[in-house]
């Protein structure tokens, strides 16, 4: 299986939109966590902290999708984010997957 990132710009088949404004909230983040990095009241550091909280309890909430996204050959996680963003939650995202036996984290679109 092959994982990529994009912004929302990314129209194709495999497009898995993972934003907290229109996406899959299993995977997305807060929008606490969204404004903190807007505003700068949270770092990189306790965001990615609360971001893998997120998905760890989204692996037992909605384990099901996670076998859902494994099973498919190509996936892309879009979000809001700018494309060349240095840090966003697709990132994080796209390697949690790329650690996972068989799947190629395959960077942005």
């Amino acid at each position: 299986m092959k994982v990529y990132t994009s912004d929302m710009s990314y129209k194709g088949n495999d497009r898995y939109d993972i934003s907290v404004r229109t996406g899959d909230l299993d995977f997305a983040p807060t929008w606490e966590m969204v404004m903190g990095i807007k505003n700068h009241t949270m770092s990189e550091k306790e965001y990615t902290k609360y971001y893998l909280g997120i998905l760890k309890i989204s692996n037992r909430r909605a384990h099901n999708k996670w076998v859902d996204i494994l099973n498919r050959d190509e996936i892309t996680f879009v979000c809001y984010c700018k494309k060349g963003s240095k840090f966003c939650h697709r990132y994080i995202l796209g390697k949690i997957f790329g650690r996972i036996k068989d799947v190629q984290y395959m960077g942005e679109r």
